[in-house]
């Protein structure tokens, strides 16, 4: 029986007396769902309840959402109603799915359900697949539609994914079940329906086979991808050194290129071009480039790769929230904990020395690998127009016998 996979998924999921919402449009697909959940309620501990979104798009959908909130009714189920204003412009689809989700998001603060259950069926995610394809989507894009995925408060369940829409058809006839069309899904307006309309039909013409399966299980193969890469990337990120700076990754470590490729585009909003620069920086190791991804930055140096946001945070001539750090250097400094000497000295940047002083800085911090990206972040102490100490080293200028050497 087609309510088994309900019930399986729900077996591997469900916490013995949750709560849970369907998004319930009245088509055919919620109302299967809704159908196959009280079914399981007969072996599971849950309670339902029904979330209706009006939309407003088609004359007859005001009198639909009276006639589904007296399903609810009948049925004993919570019943929640969102009418959205009127929308005009481009982009309608997208619009109304984030009104969507934020009257989920809404009931989810209110209610604290487990989940948000949603009827996509196999079909739905062929094109959602095929959507992401067009539109060069990353590896974890193109798995369409996941069986299970977090979205802001909402933890969103997929249950029918593996169902054609003929099942559900075919399901609801034999137990003789009423439910609304929405016009709009035959409506060339919306891109969605000229592809079920329209592109499919087309591209099975040509290749004389059937599409929609194709490019499911294709998504299944990305999605497996993506949580793959998801846990490689758990590992990298707890390689990660973060600070009041940023972060900073060592790449001696010797991750996989293709891993830490996945792992920096999921991180930031780095675009495709951008993202295939700074990997052939990383695989060749060229240090002191910048490449910017709002809101991050990139730099390499020193087989290091820095990222952090702009404006870089100025801690520099602010004492009074440095903490004390003995034999501290480049690593310490980047978690706020800086070197500083005793009795009384000045600030300096080393872009303030003269040009002779500021060379042989920056020969003394070469010699201890100290990423370049820092020379002109960190602090240098001053008394009597002499260095008398710098917090990126970790070395004592007067031990290893500097004393006088750096006189501005």
């Amino acid at each position: 029986m087609k309510s088994r996979i309900v019930k399986d998924f729900l077996t591997l999921r469900l916490k013995k007396g949750a709560k849970l919402l369907l998004g319930f449009s009245g088509g055919p697909d919620s109302m299967a769902l809704l159908h196959f959940l009280l079914e399981a309620k007969e072996d599971f501990d849950f309670s339902l309840h029904l979330a209706h979104i009006d939309h407003g798009w088609r004359k007859e959908s005001g009198e639909e959402a009276k006639a589904l909130e007296r399903v609810a009714k009948h049925l004993n189920l919570p019943f929640h109603l969102c009418r959205l204003q009127k929308m005009e412009g481009g982009d309608l689809e997208n619009r109304a799915r984030e009104k969507r989700l934020a009257f989920f998001s809404e009931l989810q603060e209110k209610y604290g359900f487990q989940a948000l259950l949603l009827a996509h069926h196999q079909g739905d995610q062929a094109e959602t697949v095929f959507k992401r394809i067009a539109e060069g989507s990353g590896i974890k894009g193109l798995g369409g539609l996941y069986p299970e995925r977090k979205q802001g408060n909402l933890l969103i369940w997929r249950p029918l994914l593996p169902l054609l829409k003929e099942d559900l058809y075919h399901y609801l006839k034999t137990k003789h079940l009423t439910f609304f069309e929405d016009s709009t899904n035959q409506d060339p307006t919306y891109l969605r329906s000229r592809m079920r309309e329209e592109l499919f039909p087309a591209l099975e013409k040509i290749f004389g086979k059937k599409m929609e399966g194709n490019f499911a299980r294709l998504g299944k193969t990305y999605q497996e991808l993506a949580n793959y890469f998801e846990e490689k990337g758990e590992a990298i990120k707890k390689s990660i050194t973060s600070g009041p700076f940023g972060s900073y990754l060592d790449l001696n470590l010797e991750f996989h290129p293709l891993e830490l490729k996945f792992f920096l585009k999921e991180m930031s909003s780095i675009s495709y071009d951008a993202l295939e620069v700074l990997m052939k920086l990383i695989e060749g190791r060229r240090s002191s480039r910048l490449i910017h991804a709002k809101p991050y930055t990139f730099q390499l140096s020193q087989s290091h790769l820095f990222i952090y946001k702009e404006p870089f945070p100025d801690y520099f001539r602010k004492p009074e929230i440095w903490k004390s750090e003995k034999n501290g250097n480049w690593k310490t400094f980047w978690n706020g904990k800086i070197q500083v000497p005793k009795g009384d000295y000045e600030i300096k940047r080393l872009s303030e020395l003269e040009p002779l002083i500021r060379r042989k800085i920056k020969k003394w911090y070469g010699s201890s690998r100290v990423p370049s990206f820092f020379y002109d972040k960190a602090p240098i102490f001053m008394r009597n127009q002499e260095i008398i100490g710098e917090c990126l080293t970790g070395r004592s200028l007067l031990l290893e016998g500097y004393d006088g050497l750096f006189r501005n």
